[in-house]
């Protein structure tokens, strides 16, 4: 089964999504969530990549799994392993969907701070 899951994350603490080694990332944090809640590894496939310490408030990726669990618990489940940075926001099944090739519009907001002083919020 293909489940289709919505990752929202704070990139501060993490070199990017896509895996490099053992350095902290968000796909090895999905990875190691989804082995630890089906027992065996697990490849988490996202649609695109990001920069060291970007963030993301929607992002797409799918993974196949022969796990039992309903494809709408999935968030549920995979949250319960992950970081409080790292959040599902939604899952279901999504046969015959890649998330990097099958994705059909990205939107990107950059922020940056051009002042003296810091933003309280920034």
């Amino acid at each position: 089964m293909k489940i289709l899951i919505t990752v929202s994350f704070d990139g501060t603490n993490y070199n990017g999504y896509q895996l490099q080694g053992e350095k902290p990332t968000v796909a090895l944090m999905l990875n190691r969530a989804a082995e630890t809640t089906f027992g065996f590894p697990c490849n988490v496939t996202g649609c695109s990549r990001t920069d060291s310490g970007v963030h993301a408030l929607a992002q797409v990726a799918h993974f196949d799994t022969e796990s039992r669990i309903p494809p709408d618990k999935f968030a549920y489940a995979l949250n319960a392993g992950l970081p409080a940075d790292i959040r599902i926001l939604y899952s279901g099944e999504a046969e015959g969907f890649h998330a990097r090739f099958d994705v059909m519009k990205k939107h990107y907001r950059y922020n940056i701070q051009h002042s003296a002083h810091a933003s309280a919020f920034t």
